[in-house]
């Protein structure tokens, strides 16, 4: 009789990961111990990004207000070229928008989550994942790129039609 494995093995070998909205590195101490390099994140809060680059001292932790920040110059930033990186993952705000905070329309954090697509469309990621926020209520950004499958092309967006869960998107290289 043929033995059952106990554990899934994966090769993880190559496997990097970039956080945006890492906060102090609950995503990327995930990441890390499911055997990713994650390479860099951005936060601007300063108290998370040096609770962050403590515990995480080889990610690079971008501190610039996201708005400003490149996504090209970000990864050129992290000497990777096109098509090298294997996970984008996100945490942006979403207290304006979440059952679990105010749902205000007009919280200007809403449209942080437009951040998110900018970077995901940068060519040469391959997947990414935001954040999953229970019961989210209406949010005109959010709709919006997720109406548009993170924009044209051979992108495509889970939950384009389920304003209410943000989920996982793939995308592939273009």
């Amino acid at each position: 009789m043929l033995g059952v494995a106990n554990e899934l093995v994966v090769n993880t070998d190559g496997l990097t990961a970039v956080d945006l909205f890492s906060g102090a590195g609950g995503s990327t101490r995930g990441l890390t111990d499911a055997g990713f390099n994650v390479i860099g994140a951005i936060e601007h809060d300063e108290a998370a990004a040096n609770t962050l680059s403590y515990n995480h001292p080889d990610v690079k932790v971008e501190t610039d207000d996201i708005v400003q920040v490149s996504p090209k110059g970000f990864r050129q930033q992290l000497g990777l070229d096109r098509y090298e990186l294997t996970l984008l993952t996100a945490c942006p705000p979403c207290q304006g928008f979440s059952s679990l905070g105010l749902r205000d329309a007009d919280d200007k954090r809403n449209a942080l989550i437009n951040q998110v697509w900018r970077f995901a469309e940068e060519p040469g990621n391959t997947s990414g994942c935001p954040a999953r926020v229970p019961n989210l209520g209406p949010c005109p950004a959010r709709d919006r790129a997720s109406a548009s499958g993170l924009a044209s092309g051979n992108k495509s967006a889970c939950n384009r039609t389920r304003p209410h869960l943000t989920s996982t998107f793939l995308r592939r290289g273009t």
